[in-house]
């Protein structure tokens, strides 16, 4: 090591890494279909690993969804409709 000084010393030692490295933001996209048939204006709900609504999304003309901005981690996605009265739900893993 050198400091500002211009004095030199050597020595063996260690660094130990505490933390974990930065992870980019991941994303969950799809479409809603019964069918072959889009399902419009359906709201998916994502809940994490412990069943916490982490967002929720309506579905578009398409029946598409997204969401951004999300850690690793283990969600489930839920989406109901009324008539007929159906519910699905799909985990899903972000890595």
């Amino acid at each position: 090591f050198e400091n500002g000084a211009g004095l030199v010393a050597a020595d063996g030692g260690s660094v130990e890494l505490v933390g974990e490295l930065p992870v980019e933001p991941g994303a969950i996209a799809g479409t809603i279909v019964e069918g072959d048939r889009p399902q419009p204006g359906l709201t998916v709900t994502l809940t994490d690993d412990k069943g916490k609504a982490v967002k929720t999304v309506k579905s578009g003309d398409d029946g598409s969804f997204r969401f951004d901005g999300l850690a690793p981690g283990k969600y489930t996605l839920t989406s109901a409709k009324s008539v007929p009265p159906r519910t699905a739900n799909q985990p899903v893993t972000v890595q």
